[in-house]
Parts: C-alpha cells; structure tokens; sequence
C-alpha cells in the first residue's frame, strides 16, 4: 500500500512542470495535510518548490520537473519556461520560492 507522501511524490513526477496544485491533493487526491507531506518529503531531499497562485492556493513542483534555465544579458536575471498544456510562460526564477515551513 502506498502512503501519502508516495503518492505525493507521484504525482509531483507525473505533473511535470505545472506542478500540483494543493486543492488537487487535498479534494482530487484527498491527501490530508498536503504541506506536511511536501515538508516530509523536502527533509528526504526532494527539492520542491512552490508558487503562489492567484485564488492563494500554492502549486507545488519538484525540482527535477523544471525546464533549463535561460538568462537575460541585459539585466543578468534567470528565468525558467514553465508549461501547461499547449502554451508555456516565462517565469523569473527569483519569483519562484523554496517551501519553508515551521513546527510550532
């Protein structure tokens, strides 16, 4: 039987670089406490990031799903290509943060 984190995992793999969103795991997928299991998964070194959407949910995506890196000679800044479906977007790295979490 797989746990929680396992199928985390998973589905961070299978989603590539548009990542999973953490509606999606908790109602699609009905992992409870999804960022525990992002942070479980983090202090097994699994290099997962997340973004900040507009509705203020966070998309995870694992570190290994990114597209290379392109950098803007004027301004030296780095952006990575992230894609959905047909189209695709530049986002500057920067912009693009670790999950940092706490234990209270």
């Amino acid at each position: 039987m797989k746990t929680q984190q396992d199928k985390v995992l998973q589905l961070l793999k299978a989603s590539g670089s548009r990542g999973v969103n953490s509606y999606d795991l908790t109602y699609l997928h009905a992992i409870k406490q999804a960022p525990t299991r992002i942070s479980e998964l983090k202090e097994q070194n699994h290099r997962i990031f997340s973004r900040t959407e507009k509705n203020r949910s966070v998309t995870y995506i694992l570190q290994s799903n990114f597209v290379p890196t392109t950098k803007n000679k004027e301004t030296d800044e780095e952006y990575v290509w992230i894609y959905e479906g047909d189209s695709a977007k530049r986002i500057l790295l920067s912009k693009i943060k670790p999950i940092q979490t706490s234990i209270v």
